[in-house]
């Protein structure tokens, strides 16, 4: 009986510290997102929250997503290409291959229904602040990611 009320107790445990955890989690995402969008107000952007939660805005016609982890010490900036033929052939990937390889922080993939080439610049930060001094180089490697991915691409 003891060790079954041992049990029970543990159980309990586990289960409310893993609730906290989500709940903390999400308080850190919604935190971050305020954190990006009053940072791209102060640069001159004009953020908006989708329905995922992430943070839109547009540069020279080009929109981007800052994405809230939830890990404060991580930024996660993308941008979404259209793949409406939803092709996702040898060339494709090669062309992704080889974008990866050359650009470092900066990863290419093609979302679940391969409606979208996905190209993204993650890094982990030395604090929560520190997105901002990374901030225009991952825009400006995203951009050299996508002209030499569509390069590749086009050969």
């Amino acid at each position: 009986m003891k060790k079954l009320c041992l049990f029970a107790l543990l159980a309990w445990l586990f289960s409310t510290s893993f609730v906290f955890a989500q709940e903390d989690k999400e308080a850190i995402k919604k935190r971050l997102q305020n954190v990006y969008v009053q940072f791209l107000k102060e640069e001159g952007f004009v953020p908006t929250v989708d329905d995922d939660g992430d943070v839109k805005f547009k540069s020279e016609g080009d929109t981007y997503y800052l994405q809230p982890t939830g890990e404060p010490t991580f930024m996660a900036l993308s941008r979404f290409l259209s793949n409406t033929d939803k092709t996702h052939d040898l060339k494709i990937y090669q062309a992704m291959d080889k974008t990866n390889r050359e650009y470092k922080v900066v990863k290419l993939y093609l979302s679940e229904s391969y409606s979208n080439l996905v190209i993204q610049a993650s890094n982990y930060l030395s604090d929560e602040d520190g997105f901002k001094k990374i901030f225009y180089r991952c825009m400006k490697r995203i951009k050299n990611a996508e002209e030499f991915f569509k390069d590749e691409y086009n050969k």
